[in-house]
C-alpha cells in the first residue's frame, strides 16, 4: 500500500466511534516524573492579582499500560499538567500558605526531604515519584488528571 492509498483510506473511514477527546487515567496511584512544558516552567497568567502558575508536565512512568476512565489503553509517555499558583507579594497569608504547603508537598514526594527551600524548580525535572492522580470534571473543559497526593519517597 502507497502513502495515497493510506491517506485514501484515513480520510474515508467512519469516524462514528473514534474518541475526540484526550485519555484520562483512572484515578490511581502512578508512577511518574516531570518534564518542562513547552512554555517553560514558571509562565505569567492572565489572573486579576498579577500571580504566576508553576507549571509542570507531568509524565507517565509505568511499564505497564494504564487505563483511562473510558477503557481507552495509556502507555508511559502520557503526560498532563500540574500547577501550582505562585501569589505575588503580599498576597492573602491564607494564600501564601497554601502555596507554601503544595511546594512541600512536592518536594517530599520528588526528593524525599522537604528541609531547606524549594529553590530551583528544574531541580524537580526527571526524577521518578509516586503520586495519586484524581479525576477533575470541568463542566466547561471535561475530565482532567490532576495530582491529588505525592507519596513521600523513602530512603
Amino acid at each position: 500500500m502507497n502513502e495515497i492509498d493510506t491517506l485514501n483510506d484515513l480520510l474515508n473511514s467512519d469516524l462514528s466511534n473514534t474518541p475526540t477527546s484526550f485519555p484520562v487515567l483512572k484515578k490511581s496511584l502512578y508512577q511518574l516524573h516531570f518534564e518542562a512544558p513547552e512554555g517553560g516552567i514558571v509562565v505569567d497568567t492572565k489572573a486579576h492579582d498579577g500571580g504566576k502558575n508553576m507549571v509542570f508536565k507531568a509524565v507517565l512512568e509505568s511499564p505497564v499500560p494504564a487505563q483511562s476512565t473510558d477503557g481507552r489503553q495509556v502507555n508511559a509517555g502520557f503526560s498532563f499538567l500540574h500547577r501550582v499558583y505562585l501569589p505575588k507579594p503580599g498576597s492573602d497569608p491564607k494564600q501564601v500558605a497554601m502555596t507554601q504547603q503544595k511546594l512541600a508537598q512536592i518536594k517530599l514526594g520528588v526528593t524525599g526531604s522537604q528541609v531547606g527551600s524549594f529553590g530551583d524548580p528544574a531541580q524537580y525535572l526527571n526524577i521518578p515519584f509516586t503520586a495519586s492522580v484524581s479525576v477533575k470534571n470541568d463542566p466547561e473543559y471535561g475530565e482532567s488528571n490532576e495530582i491529588a497526593k505525592f507519596l513521600p519517597k523513602k530512603g
